[in-house]
């Protein structure tokens, strides 16, 4: 695999710009985890613009497969946030990150199971 494909037009680390080629070296190895529904809510942000309009029901993270279109891909799995009344916003994050962690780990353990000796090769 040459890396030096990987330019500031093909890959921007806050935004997840990805181009097709990028996309091409490992088809389905690239994983995204977003902030809420990206069907309902594509962007950055999510859970803080779902807070502000009130819909507590979008506090979710979802692992989804990335794809030239921003935060478009086929969806993996949905997880909410544990919430309760009076939670910080430092608290938040600190569940958002413990489902990360969640949804990657079961992700992980899944692709295993199907027997694949090499998960995610590349070329």
């Amino acid at each position: 695999m040459r890396l030096a494909i990987l330019t500031t037009d093909t890959l921007h680390h806050r935004y997840f710009v990805w181009s097709p080629p990028l996309l091409s070296l490992c088809p389905g190895a690239f994983l995204n985890l977003h902030g809420g529904d990206p069907e309902d809510c594509r962007g950055f942000d999510t859970h803080l613009w779902a807070i502000y309009h009130g819909d507590f029901a979008a506090l979710a993270t979802t692992l989804h497969h990335v794809s030239p279109d921003l935060d478009a891909g086929d969806i993996v799995a949905t997880l909410p946030l544990p919430l309760h009344r009076g939670m910080g916003l430092h608290q938040l994050r600190r569940s958002n990150t413990e489902i990360c962690v969640r949804l990657v780990q079961e992700a992980l353990a899944g692709h295993g199971s199907t027997g694949s000796s090499r998960p995610w090769s590349c070329g």
